[in-house]
């Protein structure tokens, strides 16, 4: 894990907000509880942390029409192309260091 940490450094993302990148990448929007179940991360935290990748331009939040307390929350469309080029430089660079 330490090795995947040290890979997303020169991307700016912590291994919690890839973990919802990737879980929002192969799901599509969901509500925060959803992926709060889907991480295994408090909501609180899962908030906290989509809330910063909103900041950064990566996800997009907004809320249920009928229920406001719901927010969903999608990545952007930019994001998924990125996404593809990031993701497999991760594991493969992780899986050279320790293969």
């Amino acid at each position: 894990m330490q090795m995947m940490n040290q890979n997303l450094i020169p991307f700016g993302i912590t291994p919690s907000q890839m973990a919802v990148i990737v879980n929002l990448d192969k799901h599509g929007e969901m509500n925060i509880s959803e992926l709060s179940k889907k991480v295994r991360t408090p909501k609180s935290n899962i908030s906290a942390i989509c809330g910063r990748l909103e900041d950064n331009g990566l996800l997009i939040r907004r809320r249920d029409q009928s229920d406001q307390r719901i927010v969903y929350v999608a990545l952007k469309k930019r994001l998924h192309s990125r996404i593809l080029l990031v993701i497999p430089w991760t594991i493969c660079r992780t899986n050279l260091h320790h293969g």
